[in-house]
């Protein structure tokens, strides 16, 4: 159309103008529906680069979480990041404590049943039957009309709580008319006239160091069930227990310190004892001593007045010449006097430069020193890993092979390499690692011996778990009952039996057998006793059938 200005529209008829109106609104429209292509176009190219664009970044980012090359920021701070001290192309297992655990899934895993893989059926006790009673005639016969399709088994679980008996023996004394001779039978009771019984102080015993219950609450457990004890009374007979079974935890020692493997992990921890502060003493010390990965479990505690084991070595270990594997405590220097070859753990030494590699930053960490020292330790243990259930023989034969013992000098060669600066937790590492290194290849001579001392560590930590709960012992002859009776309950379990009726069979039995047949890996051992082998597999693993 041309412009308005062109026409004198006061010289137009109505017909004219009202042409004139439409022919405008019909071109005003063109231009809109051209209009709105043209914004369509440009709109549809906008959204087609954006998603290129974030396609590209959401594919980045997806190689960088492949990598384990990743930073996730929330307000300014890193959630998630490269600082983690294992660099590895391979799963191995260095320290537990070291590792984060997964995240636990929610909810019930798919597919998951109560129970799944373990053997219930052979764990009922009794059965109750769920029938249609007007279906039976009194003699309990089916009706001739009806039979039975089919039978849906549902399995219950019923606690019974505890239940006090009281039992009254009767002594009878004699007295012979004619001579007056008195004659009365002989006790053999273990605990003599005493209330206390096997069953009620393999409870006390268990309740407080398998089970982290202090004996104040047990003993107001016992009063609230109608029967008044005092804290004072369970703690004799804690005692008593403890005195009873005095010679067990002689054997449970003795079979560790003439084991044929030679070869004993140590660690220790701390315990604190009321009456050390009388005599100005903050801390007393529970050491752990643990048998070797191809021998029995025997875990032995043993309580010191001080972190010296020097007044408790040669009471514990006698005259023990092998190997022990232990963590940088120079303490432990002592038992080289008296012939033991110590081995270092590399997972200590190991520790500090993965704090170090866990506090650079991500950009940085191409230049760490203390990544190289891991990098090269972690390859040791990669080795170590594949030969981990090798026969000893074998498996020092490996250590010993040429790639095996490159990859260990390298280690070595590494940390001469680096040159730290003064008063930095790098030069701290490197001096704790070449403090340690001298005694860290020990383990090549014997493939009995471990490189780490992690086994102990988890010893010491089931420890730990208890004295949060009983938090210390009254006298030093309390601490020493609680490690004589904690070595017992502890290797008990780890023979896979049932502490609480170990306990009872042991008090029962230990005045009638001989102490080696009450071991925990007797085979005199009642199977009501033992826990099943192949139950717990199947509790650890819900897929094995």
């Amino acid at each position: 159309m041309e412009n308005l200005k062109d026409f004198d529209l006061s010289s137009l008829s109505k017909e004219e103008l009202i042409k004139l109106v439409l022919e405008m609104m019909e071109e005003k429209n063109q231009i809109m529906k051209s209009l709105d292509e043209t914004v369509r176009k440009a709109v549809a190219s906008a959204l087609e680069s954006n998603n290129r664009k974030w396609q590209e970044k959401q594919n980045e980012l997806l190689r960088q979480i492949q990598n384990k090359n990743f930073v996730i920021r929330k307000n300014g701070k890193e959630l998630y990041d490269t600082k983690s001290e294992q660099n590895k192309t391979e799963p191995i297992e260095i320290n537990e404590a070291e590792e984060k655990a997964p995240p636990k899934p929610k909810g019930r895993r798919k597919g998951g049943k109560n129970f799944a893989g373990f053997d219930i059926s052979g764990h009922v006790d009794y059965i109750t039957e769920n029938k249609c009673p007007e279906l039976y005639d009194e003699n309990g016969t089916l009706d001739e009309d009806w039979v039975i399709i089919g039978t849906e088994v549902t399995r219950r679980f019923h606690t019974i709580p505890a239940r006090f008996e009281v039992e009254e023996v009767r002594t009878y004394r004699y007295k012979n008319r004619n001579t007056g001779e008195i004659r009365e039978p002989l006790s053999d009771y273990v605990f003599g006239h005493s209330p206390l019984t096997p069953s009620l102080a393999a409870q006390i015993v268990d309740d407080k160091l398998g089970q982290g219950v202090p004996i104040k609450r047990q003993a107001e457990y016992i009063t609230n069930h109608g029967f008044p004890v005092s804290e004072q009374t369970a703690c004799g007979w804690y005692m008593d227990a403890g005195e009873l079974l005095h010679p067990l935890y002689n054997a449970i020692k003795g079979y560790l310190i003439n084991d044929t493997c030679h070869s004993i992990h140590a660690d220790e921890t701390t315990l604190k004892v009321v009456n050390d502060r009388k005599m100005g003493r903050i801390n007393s010390y529970i050491y752990c001593y643990l048998s070797s990965f191809y021998d029995h479990p025997v875990y032995v505690y043993d309580f010191s007045v001080t972190r010296s084991p020097l007044e408790r070595a040669i009471e514990t270990l006698g005259d023990y010449k092998g190997y022990l594997t232990v963590d940088g405590y120079k303490g432990y220097n002592i038992f080289k006097e008296r012939g033991v070859k110590i081995q270092r753990c590399w997972v200590h030494s190991r520790r500090l430069f993965a704090k170090i590699v866990q506090n650079t930053k991500k950009e940085n960490l191409r230049y760490s020193k203390a990544l190289l020292m891991m990098n090269a330790m972690d390859k040791v243990f990669h080795e170590e890993a594949k030969i981990h259930d090798l026969e000893p023989d074998e498996k020092k034969a490996r250590r010993n092979s040429e790639g095996y013992l490159t990859k260990f000098d390298n280690v070595k060669k590494i940390a001469d390499s680096i040159n730290p600066e003064p008063n930095t937790p790098l030069e701290k590492a490197m001096k704790y690692f070449y403090d340690m290194w001298p005694e860290m290849g020990t383990y090549l001579e014997d493939g009995h011996v471990d490189l780490d001392n992690n086994a102990a560590e988890r010893a010491i930590k089931c420890f730990v778990l208890d004295r949060k709960a009983f938090l210390f012992a009254k006298t030093d002859k309390g601490a020493e009952t609680t490690a004589e009776l904690f070595t017992i309950v502890q290797t008990a379990k780890a023979n896979l039996l049932k502490s609480d009726d170990y306990l009872q069979w042991v008090m029962e039995n230990i005045q009638k057998m001989d102490i080696h047949d009450l071991l925990p890996w007797s085979d005199k051992i009642p199977a009501n006793v033992r826990i099943r082998s192949q139950d717990l597999v199947s509790r650890d693993n819900p897929e094995a059938k």
